[in-house]
């Protein structure tokens, strides 16, 4: 039954695959300058069309090519934009004819791309021009030198600019400075930012040395955590490296099951190690951001947590054996395990950041000590989210 699901699945995939996708658009005829509306077949190509299957109607059978030769532009409803492009590209000696896919489209210049299997190509139109290829050795000039045609200096703009990297989300936003589409507060924003939020994490836990020979019993338990901080950036505008600092507080009871043998012959089950942790930390830490648009933040980050915890009902409730005949056990409590109140971490994390206010983050704590007797040994994952005060 299974490899009969399997060869049903692949076939439908196969199927679906061999399916036309006609999409409502047009083309424009580079000799006539004619624009013909039709469809356009669609699939989603991993790089940019060379060549396009365009119909007049949907019921035609036989589909007419296009190619950059034939075509000044096309476009494919809702969303999709190409323009013809003929002239020298990097990494190729000849003239080649291809098509640019719109990226972003602007009052002043308008930002074009294509991929090939060997490159991304970025390409720059000003109006009234034609696209010219920008270059990783020299797309900053290119963009501040357009920048200074149709605005006035602006040192915050032009600081971004030129931070701007070789990358598709990066030279959109340099697109948007261009064209002088983002309000002057995006770029005079505060140096720092305040923020709350509030996490859970599942703690996965060791102790070892329970009543003084009980080693490696395990614990898994969720710890709830609420917690505060602040930004500081030194380029608000950038905001390529932030650092933060942040008071946090939570709350872990783990508890240990465990069976051990006092006399080295009998085994006693369901004996039983607990304590409850309050915990406060103080962590700074650095964060990138991998990815920074104006709406959209991917970033990873990492600190050193300062933990003081108050512990409660530390102790060890376990069974003895008082008599052999009749066979009886008597429960008792240990409460000899005593932690040190301090405890240093080294907490990474990876999220994104949404309309410069609201965060999701994972978070992970490497596997370490707390140094005490039963050097119990911890590591965790979480998830956060936070929201950012303007």
């Amino acid at each position: 039954m299974k490899y009969f699901l399997n060869f049903v699945l692949l076939f439908i995939a196969f199927n679906a695959a061999a399916q036309s996708n006609y999409q409502n658009g047009f083309i424009v005829d580079k000799k006539t300058n004619d624009t013909i509306r039709g469809f356009i077949e669609y699939k989603n190509p991993a790089y940019t069309f060379q060549t396009i299957l365009f119909k007049r109607t949907k019921e035609t059978k036989e589909a007419i090519l296009c190619t950059p030769a034939d075509i000044k532009a096309f476009y494919i409803a809702p969303f999709y934009a190409y323009v013809s492009y003929e002239g020298r590209v990097s990494d190729n000696d000849k003239e080649v004819q291809i098509f640019l896919e719109q990226r972003l489209k602007g009052t002043n210049a308008t930002l074009y791309f294509n991929k090939d299997d060997k490159k991304t190509r970025y390409f720059l139109k000003e109006k009234n021009a034609l696209p010219v290829e920008l270059t990783a050795t020299g797309f900053t000039g290119k963009l501040k030198e357009t920048y200074y045609r149709y605005n006035t200096g602006n040192n915050k703009k032009l600081l971004a600019l030129e931070s701007t990297e070789f990358t598709l989300a990066s030279l959109e936003d340099a697109l948007h400075i261009i064209n002088d589409d983002v309000p002057d507060k995006e770029y005079t924003e505060a140096t720092y930012q305040f923020y709350a939020g509030a996490s859970v994490a599942a703690v996965f836990s060791k102790a070892y040395n329970v009543l003084g020979r009980i080693n490696d019993i395990k614990s898994t338990d969720i710890s709830p955590r609420i917690s505060v901080g602040v930004s500081l950036m030194h380029d608000p505008t950038v905001q390529k490296f932030v650092l933060r600092g942040e008071l946090s507080f939570s709350y872990l009871k783990p508890s240990y099951t465990f069976s051990y043998s006092p006399n080295g012959v009998n085994t006693i089950d369901n004996n039983t190690y607990r304590y409850t942790a309050f915990s406060m930390a103080f962590t700074p830490q650095v964060i990138y951001n991998i990815y920074n648009s104006n709406s959209f933040k991917l970033f990873i980050g990492a600190g050193m947590a300062f933990n003081l915890s108050i512990y409660q009902t530390n102790e060890t409730d376990y069974y003895t054996i008082t008599s052999f005949a009749p066979y009886t056990l008597t429960p008792a409590t240990d409460y000899s395990i005593k932690y040190s109140p301090f405890l240093v971490n080294i907490p990474f994390q990876a999220g994104v950041q949404l309309n410069h206010n609201v965060e999701a983050a994972v978070n992970y704590s490497p596997r370490l000590t707390m140094g005490s007797q039963t050097n119990p040994k911890f590591q965790s994952v979480g998830v956060a989210v936070r929201y950012i005060f303007k």
